[in-house]
């Protein structure tokens, strides 16, 4: 089966910047100051597991953001409640999305970090924004965004395959590493890493679920 072109275009066209929060201080001073970074984010992943909020697999659907558990498809509200607001310089607040389909929206906290998701209108009637459910959610910059199991920007490969072991498809393109996986083999239920090549850190992460 052929993944949906919602994937695609939002590879495509999500490329944002940002960084990690800063954690609290601890010494690593015989540790090179990039490996510290990675140490710094696969400490984070496990206290965030620690928390029992993300201790099942990926296709339970939820996502952590801004400390909030989110579970897909959720609205518009509950992601304005974990920080995020719709930028309209960005996408026309008032926008309609035609029945059974969806539109790309940013959305921004109070220091800039963008996430970019889909909203879907599963109705028979064209909506606005605001009575769409959020489809997907892609993340490349710094906001404060984590998926099941801890999984979040900066992480190391092996160390995201060591929580998603299974994935349906890996492909490789302009030095990135792209790793899906799809419930029972549907791209519309699915996560998305994409890994640096390089540096072997996790730099994109996407969620998908139109049920």
């Amino acid at each position: 089966m052929k993944k949906p072109f919602v994937i695609i275009g939002i590879l495509g066209i999500f490329v944002l910047f940002g960084k990690l929060g800063t954690p609290e201080i601890v010494e690593f001073m015989d540790v090179p100051s990039k490996e510290a970074e990675t140490v710094l984010v696969e400490e984070k992943a496990d206290e965030k597991n620690q928390e029992g909020i993300r201790e099942v697999h990926w296709d339970n659907f939820k996502v952590e953001v801004n400390g909030k558990v989110l579970a897909f498809p959720f609205s518009i509200l509950e992601l304005e409640e974990a920080g995020f607001t719709l930028d309209e310089e960005d996408t026309d607040g008032a926008a309609k999305v035609p029945a059974g389909s969806f539109r790309l929206a940013c959305f921004q906290d109070e220091e800039g970090n963008e996430i970019m998701v889909s909203l879907w209108n599963e109705s028979k009637k064209e909506r606005s924004f605001l009575q769409c459910k959020v489809g997907s959610l892609t993340v490349e910059g710094g906001a404060d965004v984590v998926f099941p199991g801890g999984v979040m920007l900066g992480m190391k490969e092996e160390a995201v395959l060591s929580i998603y072991p299974d994935w349906a498809e890996r492909s490789e393109y302009d030095g990135k590493i792209l790793y899906t996986w799809a419930k029972d083999g549907n791209y519309y239920q699915s996560v998305d890493v994409m890994v640096d090549a390089k540096s072997g850190e996790v730099v994109h992460l996407t969620m998908t679920m139109f049920s």
